[in-house]
């Protein structure tokens, strides 16, 4: 009987006992830490790693920081500012630079934020506006267990653009003059060399030449067409501005929108269906112009990540200008 009250008495005990709810680890953190962004980019991180904590984990920016001085940047990373966006995608028939604009809007947000469920880091393309360098973030995380204040839960490496651009392909084949099946390719990708200078610009265009054997560039106006007519060439992809040629280059002015070239993936030439990303582009140079009486089909294919000028040199090592 004495036995029974004291196991009675225990039930009763435990039972008042408040029952802890949830649990929120002392070891929540950024997987990815230093997150690293370019310039002007969109990017979003992994989730914080929440080490069994209960869900949803709730996050809060407390604060950014300049990780070597300890000066706040708050107001440059959560500022708004003005980008252009695209109410809808850019398509060929989007043809002139009124087509164009019907399609854009000012969009106002942030360089930086985090998201409160999850604590993803999010940046923008507004992050053009950020300045390079190492920053830190303070984060407050909470669940139904509590909330605890992450002092340089991550920092943030903010980079200049890599590359401003990237040579996807290119090639050189030659046919005889009468015989435009009879293709043999000559040179190819590594082959095929091609410099590229860029110039940050408040224009931006593409300035290609392509040179001979012996350093001599082929006049666009005389010595080249495209390829045919159902095969695209850069101002397909680009009809906004004219072409304008010399005696040694073709110029090409794209739309200044902080987003490169091409603005749409895929357009229709000459009946043929053509999908690329990278502004895949025809051109021929005429046999009566090279010292071995062929037929040059110039075929290349470059992605533009932002405004500026390209001057896009390149050298066909197979035959000479005449």
């Amino acid at each position: 009987m004495k036995i029974t009250r004291i196991l009675l008495l225990s039930v009763v005990l435990l039972s008042c006992e408040k029952i802890e709810k949830g649990f929120l680890s002392d070891s929540v953190y950024y997987l990815e830490n230093p997150f690293t962004v370019q310039k002007g980019t969109t990017t979003t991180s992994s989730t914080l790693v929440a080490d069994g904590s209960t869900n949803p984990i709730h996050v809060q920016l407390l604060s950014v920081r300049n990780a070597y001085t300890g000066a706040g940047v708050d107001s440059m990373f959560l500022r708004p500012q003005t980008i252009t966006i695209f109410k809808d995608a850019v398509i060929q028939s989007d043809s002139t630079l009124a087509l164009l604009r019907a399609k854009m809007q000012d969009s106002t947000v942030a360089p930086f934020s985090v998201n409160p469920i999850g604590g993803r880091l999010q940046f923008t393309r507004a992050s053009i506006y950020l300045d390079t360098g190492r920053y830190t973030i303070d984060v407050k995380v909470s669940n139904v267990k509590g909330e605890k204040t992450l002092k340089n839960a991550c920092d943030l490496v903010v980079t200049p653009m890599s590359s401003m651009y990237t040579v996807v392909y290119r090639r050189v084949q030659t046919t005889p003059p009468d015989n435009d099946a009879d293709r043999t390719t000559v040179q190819e990708n590594d082959t095929y060399p091609v410099d590229i200078k860029y110039t940050a610009s408040n224009v931006s265009k593409v300035i290609i030449k392509w040179l001979d054997k012996n350093g001599k560039p082929f006049n666009p106006s005389t010595d080249m067409q495209r390829l045919a007519l159902n095969y695209p060439t850069f101002h397909d992809w680009d009809p906004y501005y004219p072409v304008v040629t010399t005696d040694s280059t073709m110029e090409m002015e794209f739309p200044k929108l902080a987003i490169g070239m091409p603005l749409f993936r895929s357009l229709t030439v000459g009946g043929q269906a053509w999908t690329d990303d990278a502004c895949l582009s025809y051109y021929r140079i005429l046999p009566k112009a090279t010292d071995i009486n062929k037929t040059l089909r110039l075929t290349h294919s470059i992605k533009f990540f932002a405004d500026g000028i390209y001057e896009i040199t390149f050298h066909i090592t197979v035959a000479a200008k005449i």
